[in-house]
């Protein structure tokens, strides 16, 4: 998850996004995605 700047905002827009120094494909989204527990972003169950 993250903030992109507005002239990327738009759903459907390619991005890459930088996380702890690596590089990863993403795509914007219409709608928030919400992962109360973290699971998803942290990629395990808590």
């Amino acid at each position: 998850y993250t903030y992109v700047p507005t002239e990327y905002a738009e759903a459907g827009t390619s991005v890459q996004i930088r996380c702890e120094g690596e590089l990863y494909d993403a795509t914007v989204r219409d709608e928030p995605l919400f992962d109360p527990s973290r699971e998803k972003i942290l990629g395990y169950p808590r």
